[in-house]
């Protein structure tokens, strides 16, 4: 399992303290894989959270009496007959130390005042797990060239309870590419009134989206990377403190290159291919993971996941794709999107997504891609249904019916927003059963095999 990663960058502009800085910090992202390791079993792909034989009720159960055993910075472990908590600051004190005497020298060596004081900070919550504090504050800060958020994060590798948070993290830097904010994009998309169908969704309107290249990664964010994120989950940490949305460019590139752009050129009609350029089609990439990130995040509903449960992270994700699709209609109207602009990111939404993630993961899903994939596969057959995706019968490619997949993205994203405000967990397993059929990937195994 890769815990750490490195990545290219332009290292022109950093003084030699920032450059001094920058390997220190590269440092502590190992640091951080290390502590991952302990967290992740890759071998039998399941968290090490939880004693294993525990169930999702028995946890429940015994959470009632010490609500510590839910707490996300804690490790549950057996002591005899009963269940004891260990908080990560004692779990993982080894290499928290080693983190925190590290991220106090280059906070030396730093002179921008908000990475300065992320340092600080985190510094201070290796010793005391003030990770929450650490993350208000990084949600508050803005404008700063290199950016770095190292700390246990969401609970999406907790398979039982969506809980537990593992350790990742980025150190990134502002990325200097038009292809990423052409014609002030990123300031259209900011300008749109996002706003939900229904009245009781209300959320803090201030964020802030950043579009970098990383220059390392750790733990989760290097074993399972990431093209896109956003910042905080909970709504009442969004109502206030507003939300950050990272975009990592050179990974975006790096990964459509390699994976998605091949997978279309196999499955897809020359005719449909040709339309688009390389860069149109990265550009299109990064569109969708905008518009996706701004929808999850300004689209949120209190109760969901707690009426949702299991079904909460599949109807989120996919939620926030079609809706996000929806909403980058008027960037058409508004004159940011060319129509073909539009139809690009219409091809490229689920189509590859959907076929690279199931065959990389078919045999033992990702516990971080499994909602993804549902997604997409529901997205793929929903629209096949209503005639906005076609398979020619004597080639096996793939045609899209643009006028009828915007009409697919605009019915979806009602059903979706319904269930996501209103609907309950038996609704959105409904839903998932009529359309979540994988059999629509393996008339293109031959292909892709090839």
């Amino acid at each position: 399992m890769i815990t750490y990663q490195e990545f290219e960058f332009n290292s022109s502009s950093f003084t030699s303290n920032e450059l001094k800085a920058i390997e220190l910090m590269k440092e502590m992202l190992q640091i951080c894989g290390e502590i991952f390791s302990k967290q992740f079993d890759s071998t039998r792909n399941v968290s090490t959270f939880y004693p294993e034989e525990l169930s999702k009720d028995q946890i429940l159960s015994a959470a009632q009496e010490n609500p510590a055993i839910t707490n996300p910075y804690t490790i549950v472990k057996r002591s005899g007959d009963n269940l004891m908590v260990v908080p990560y600051c004692i779990e993982y004190a080894q290499e928290l130390k080693r983190i925190k005497d590290i991220a106090i020298k280059a906070a030396d060596l730093i002179e921008e005042p908000n990475l300065k004081g992320y340092l600080i900070r985190l510094a201070k919550a290796c010793e005391d797990d003030s990770w929450d504090d650490l993350e208000n504050y990084w949600l508050t800060i803005t404008g700063n060239k290199l950016d770095l958020q190292l700390a246990p994060i969401e609970g999406y590798l907790d398979e039982k309870l969506n809980i537990k948070h593992a350790f990742q993290g980025t150190l990134r830097v502002y990325s200097d590419s038009d292809l990423y904010n052409p014609s002030g994009y990123i300031e259209t998309v900011k300008a749109i009134n996002f706003s939900a169908l229904h009245e009781d969704n209300k959320v803090n309107a201030e964020f802030v989206i950043r579009v970098d290249d990383i220059i390392a990664s750790g733990g989760n964010s290097a074993a399972d990377p990431s093209i896109s994120s956003n910042y905080p989950n909970d709504p009442e940490k969004v109502k206030a403190y507003g939300t950050k949305i990272l975009i990592y460019a050179n990974n975006v590139v790096s990964r459509q290159r390699s994976t998605l752009l091949p997978i279309l050129n196999k499955v897809i009609k020359p005719s449909i291919l040709e339309k688009y350029t390389e860069d149109e089609y990265f550009a299109s990439f990064v569109r969708n993971l905008m518009v996706h990130e701004v929808a999850e995040a300004f689209i949120k509903y209190s109760d969901s996941a707690k009426r949702l449960k299991d079904m909460n992270l599949p109807i989120q994700e996919l939620h926030s794709s079609v809706v996000g699709l929806k909403l980058a209609a008027h960037h058409v109207l508004q004159g940011a999107l060319s129509a073909k602009d539009y139809e690009a990111m219409l091809l490229t939404a689920f189509i590859g997504r959907g076929l690279f993630y199931f065959y990389k993961n078919e045999k033992n899903y990702s516990p971080n891609l499994v909602h993804y994939i549902k997604g997409y596969t529901l997205a793929l057959n929903y629209m096949k249904e209503k005639g906005a995706l076609m398979i020619d019968q004597d080639t096996g490619l793939m045609d899209i019916d643009y006028p009828r997949a915007f009409a697919c993205m605009d019915e979806l994203a009602k059903e979706l927003d319904e269930i996501k405000a209103h609907g309950t967990d038996k609704e959105a397993a409904s839903l998932f059963a009529k359309y979540e059929n994988y059999s629509i990937y393996e008339q293109f195994r031959h292909k892709l095999n090839a």
